[in-house]
């Protein structure tokens, strides 16, 4: 048997409850098998260094979704300026913080010739990129036509 919804939205009434699925066996270590969580949505990410940030604020709208403890974010700082930024390169303002450190794929153009990696790390919303060959931090380098472009994965 199905149920079909027709011209209707099935609304969640009580927060923590969702859609069980303990009927099917699970793998070793599950934890859950409720889903009980669907967000989609913007936030504003701000780009900037450990030691000083850009002299003018360097910020865009970053999108999120999260389904259950998994949170994907998705965004683009294109031709910008960070002239006065100094030290670790860092991302701040991330929709949820992370229960567990994560690392994503990351663009970046201006900041020096190392690959890099967004490193999230466990109980911040700010992220920094990493050098991936040697694993140090990359710096920001002050100038304009700077880009850096990612998509995280972590989990709450």
């Amino acid at each position: 048997t199905a149920l079909t919804f027709t011209g209707l939205n099935l609304v969640q009434g009580t927060a923590a409850k969702g859609i069980n699925f303990t009927a099917n066996t699970g793998a070793a270590g599950k934890t859950s098998n409720l889903l009980n969580w669907y967000e989609e949505g913007t936030f504003t990410a701000t780009l900037g260094g450990f030691i000083t940030d850009p002299t003018v604020a360097v910020t865009t709208t970053g999108y999120y979704t999260r389904i259950g403890r998994q949170v994907t974010v998705t965004l683009a700082f294109n031709n910008v300026s960070t002239v006065g930024g100094a030290g670790a390169v860092l991302v701040r303002g991330l929709p949820f913080t992370p229960a567990i450190s994560a690392i994503g794929a990351i663009n970046i153009s201006g900041f020096g010739s190392a690959p890099g990696v967004a490193y999230v790390g466990a109980g911040s919303t700010t992220f920094s990129i990493y050098d991936a060959v040697n694993n140090t931090n990359i710096s920001i380098v002050a100038g304009v036509g700077r880009y850096l472009v990612t998509t995280v994965t972590y989990f709450v």
